[in-house]
């Protein structure tokens, strides 16, 4: 499994963000599992969805070493 980030913009006039984390086999399923966790007044207006998958700490890397 994967863990994934799904940051969501909604809101007019002023652009709001709502985060999700999600665990996942792989991208597809990412998605299906943000779809039945976004909060219907986010739904109402979102507008852009981004998808990302998450680093461990100890595995992510800053920099040449």
């Amino acid at each position: 499994m994967h863990h994934y980030r799904v940051t969501i913009r909604f809101g007019a006039p002023r652009a709001q963000y709502e985060m999700l984390d999600v665990e996942a086999e792989d991208l597809r399923g990412a998605l299906r599992e943000a779809a039945v966790k976004i909060p219907d007044e986010v739904a109402a207006t979102a507008e852009l969805a981004e998808v990302r998958r998450r680093t461990p700490p100890d595995e992510r890397e800053y920099g040449p070493g």
